[in-house]
């Protein structure tokens, strides 16, 4: 019984943290032309593995303009590609950058200019994790 109870236990507490680290990954919206905007920055044999998609309002005809930046705490550029658009309302852009260490905290941003409904609008927003 004890057993159970330690198992049940265990896969709640699992359950809990996914939960908590998905709903850290999506940002805030304050803007009129995007929909989301999802993160993902894992890390893994000093190589980061970062994503970024960006979903647009309906009638959202292109996203261009976009860079995503991969910084340290000190706010030192580790990697960056920039130059990223695609025709339609989604944007995916998953890289990896080398040379991130143990212990040290990384933030991943994005700009890019949405383009809807004859209009453009600039979104920016980021994503901190910490290498463990």
């Amino acid at each position: 019984m004890k057993t159970l109870f330690s198992k049940i236990t265990a896969i709640a507490l699992a359950v809990i943290c996914v939960y908590c680290l998905t709903v850290s990954a999506f940002a805030q919206m304050d803007y009129s032309d995007t929909n989301q905007i999802t993160f993902s920055l894992s890390f893994y044999l000093n190589s980061a593995s970062c994503f970024v998609e960006i979903k647009g309002a309906t009638g959202t005809t292109s996203i261009s303009d976009c860079t995503v930046t991969l910084t340290d705490s000190n706010g030192n550029e580790v990697k960056s590609w920039g130059g990223l658009s695609v025709t339609g309302s989604k944007l995916t852009v998953s890289k990896t950058a080398s040379g991130v260490e143990h212990g040290k905290t990384y933030t991943l941003s994005v700009t890019a200019t949405i383009h809807r409904n004859g209009e453009s609008e600039i979104v920016s927003d980021s994503f901190t994790r910490v290498y463990n």
